[in-house]
């Protein structure tokens, strides 16, 4: 399968200059095919994102309120939550807008929001601030653990959005081995994506497309207390 690199020429704050215009891209992602955009992020923004989430974790206790607007932001485990439609286990952290303990990475996702509202058609700042037509951007962090972290394959619905960011923070090799994102091609042959992405880089791909996460290191033994493994964002 042949995919699509678009470059991160700048990044200023939560705007970004690329090597393709938006319209290009909005048409790559609509008719079905993938993209990656190179940096993104920066390796050492994608490093303080994994670092704020892990100091969230030290000094806050796992909680899963109603999404509605104006909680706090949280964390949580998930270890095949058993009413949940798509198994996983993960440890997610979830950010929104209207907390000022968000201020410190809130530009790195409005980085990456503001390009999907576009390939979307939607208002720049369409559902960040609050939740417009029953949506709401919810940015997240997630850490799959050494020891068979992992997202069942699932498929996402294209109400609102248009395109799926799955952006690495972690870097293959160092932090992880074996397992990690893959997606489903037009020949339904899987296709592992970490082992051509960097940390900041984003796949970028349409919603009703099948992906998941294949069990990290599950040779290992899971320990929650670790910080390495899959991070996500």
């Amino acid at each position: 399968m042949s995919i699509l690199e678009v470059k991160t020429l700048k990044r200023e704050n939560d705007n970004v200059t690329l090597n393709y215009s938006l319209d290009d891209i909005r048409n790559h992602v609509s008719s079905g095919k993938p993209l990656i955009i190179r940096g993104l992020l920066s390796e050492k923004e994608s490093e303080h994102l994994i670092q704020y989430s892990c100091e969230i974790n030290k000094n806050k206790s796992p909680s899963c309120p109603k999404v509605e607007n104006g909680i706090p932001n949280y964390h949580r485990i998930d270890e095949n939550v058993k009413k949940s439609k798509v198994k996983s286990i993960l440890h997610l952290y979830t950010f929104f807008y209207w907390n000022k303990e968000s201020a410190p990475v809130s530009t790195y996702f409005k980085r990456l929001f503001k390009i999907r509202n576009a390939i979307s058609n939607l208002p720049e700042n369409y559902a960040l601030n609050n939740i417009q037509e029953g949506l709401i951007s919810i940015p997240t962090v997630q850490q799959y653990p050494r020891g068979g972290g992992y997202m069942k394959e699932h498929l996402d619905p294209d109400t609102g959005q248009k395109a799926i960011f799955s952006t690495l923070l972690s870097k293959p090799g160092r932090d992880f081995s074996k397992g990690g994102l893959f997606y489903r091609d037009e020949k339904n042959e899987k296709i592992y994506m970490d082992t051509i992405l960097g940390p900041g880089d984003s796949f970028v791909f349409y919603p009703s497309a099948s992906h998941g996460v294949d069990p990290i290191d599950e040779d290992m033994q899971l320990d929650w207390n670790k910080s390495d493994g899959r991070w996500m964002c």
